[in-house]
């Protein structure tokens, strides 16, 4: 008896165990995103900033009815962000929001799956001079590509890894010049991350 008792418990402690990971089986991510930035390339021979931070949050989610409840599936994401830099003439930063549409894929190892996706994204830059130079802003598009591995514990809480090719562009005045502004290159960064 006290064999069966034991098995039983067992069964039932691992059927929980079970359900409590089946609800982490899509992608309902809320996650804190952190990387570095491609220099911004300004049009006026070479003037460019330091590589700059990328800070930012965003959800990203799966849709899996197609697969069972796993977390492989078509995926969305939107994405709010600060890019700051630095140059010796200027400082720049853009604020902006961007979405995110790929696919999401369970590995076979359960805590992690990976994400490809494509992105797009607005928003506002800004270029202000060293000195009390003066300021200016202006629209911003990005766009580019992104490829990621996230490890979610059972409880919920996820890291990641992302790595990013991306373009941005904007025109600003730079002293009585009309420039075009560019920061196209690779990104790395890390995500702090919560499934729901």
């Amino acid at each position: 008896m006290p064999v069966i008792r034991t098995l039983a418990l067992i069964a039932v402690g691992g059927s929980a165990v079970a359900a409590d990971l089946s609800d982490l089986r899509r992608v309902a991510d809320l996650r804190l995103i952190g990387c570095s930035s491609p220099e911004f390339e300004v049009g006026t021979g070479g003037d460019d900033t330091d590589r700059g931070i990328r800070v930012g949050a965003g959800f990203f989610y799966s849709f899996v009815e197609e697969f069972e409840g796993d977390v492989t599936g078509p995926l969305v994401g939107l994405e709010v962000a600060q890019v700051a830099a630095d140059g010796d003439d200027f400082d720049i930063t853009v604020i902006g929001g961007c979405l995110h549409l790929g696919l999401a894929y369970q590995t076979d190892f359960r805590p992690v799956h990976t994400e490809l996706a494509v992105l797009g994204g607005i928003g506002s830059a800004e270029l202000e001079a060293s000195g009390g130079g003066g300021a200016d802003e202006s629209s911003s598009y990005e766009w580019g590509a992104r490829v990621g591995a996230f490890w979610t514990f059972a409880v919920g809480a996820q890291i990641g890894i992302d790595a990013r090719i991306m373009r941005g562009t904007f025109h600003l005045k730079v002293g009585d010049e009309k420039v075009n502004v560019i920061n196209p290159g690779f990104t790395g960064g890390v995500n702090l991350g919560w499934r729901f």
